[in-house]
C-alpha cells in the first residue's frame, strides 16, 4: 500500500490485538536483500 509522501520507503510491520507494531523502516534505494540477510 503506497502512503502519500513516502512513496521510498518500505514499512514493515505485524498486527498485535489492536495495535500495530511497526519492526523496521528502510528506504528503498538500498540493498534491501543484503539488509535483511544480515538479521
Amino acid at each position: 500500500m503506497a502512503v502519500k509522501g513516502f512513496k521510498k520507503y518500505l514499512i514493515f510491520y505485524f498486527e498485535q490485538d489492536e495495535s500495530i507494531n511497526i519492526v523496521r523502516i528502510i528506504y528503498a534505494g538500498q540493498d534491501i536483500e543484503n539488509i535483511l540477510e544480515k538479521e
